[in-house]
């Protein structure tokens, strides 16, 4: 397909149509009637597309339409994100009430940096800092350390990408606590070398204090 061939398929797709009998004239898009995407089909366009990797226009717009079609799904995730609403409000005050200025603070933002193209992606790269968040509950200590064990693979990657890392953060969301280690504090730590002084930084606003219940990586 010619880039001028594909070029027209997205447009057709977008629902655009030429205005004048020439091949190269403008073409526009009339009124929409219909109602508006429901924002919580999102999510799963994007996970559908994303796991095609590589496609044409074509095979992109069928997943597309596979999704929308799946009317059970749309409903079960659309009923689930409801009722994920006051944890999220909580999630989204914590993070306002200062862990956004500390976050930026570190430098610029990439998000999802892909890794062994796109086998590891990391949540956030900032600066030179990893940033990995994780919403999930860590009721035992297996919990812990898988998330611990990924940050650390993601810290290794990196820099053999061209991403020098020197800090990792564990965001522990459901619990409003963010630990920020050097990455030299971290290794050594996994290392089971105690004896280097700490640079640990663990932070959580003042209203979710009584919400820490996260623990510093121990010694593998």
């Amino acid at each position: 397909m010619t880039p001028a061939a594909g070029m027209r398929r997205l447009l057709t797709t977008a629902r655009y149509a030429p205005i004048a009998d020439t091949a190269d004239g403008p073409w526009a898009r009339p009124p929409v009637t219909a109602p508006a995407l429901d924002c919580s089909r999102l999510p799963y366009l994007d996970r559908a597309v994303h796991e095609l990797r590589s496609a044409n226009p074509d095979e992109a717009r069928e997943a597309s339409q596979t999704v929308l079609r799946d009317r059970r799904a749309i409903t079960a995730f659309a009923t689930a994100a409801r009722a994920a609403r006051p944890a999220f409000a909580a999630f989204w005050a914590s993070y306002m009430s200062g862990f956004r200025k500390m976050l930026c603070g570190y430098g610029p933002v990439t998000a999802s940096l892909s890794l062994l193209d796109g086998l590891r992606i990391v949540d956030f790269l900032v600066g030179t800092t990893i940033v990995e968040y994780n919403t999930g509950h860590f009721d035992e200590a297996h919990h812990l350390d898988a998330f611990v064990e990924q940050v650390l693979a993601y810290a290794l990657l990196a820099p053999g990408f061209g991403h020098p890392v020197t800090a990792v953060v564990l965001y522990l969301a459901r619990y409003h606590v963010l630990t920020r280690y050097p990455l030299d504090t971290f290794l050594a730590h996994l290392a089971g070398q105690p004896s280097i002084p700490s640079k640990l930084t663990v932070a959580s606003p003042p209203s979710f204090k009584q919400n820490q219940t996260a623990r510093r990586p121990t010694a593998r």
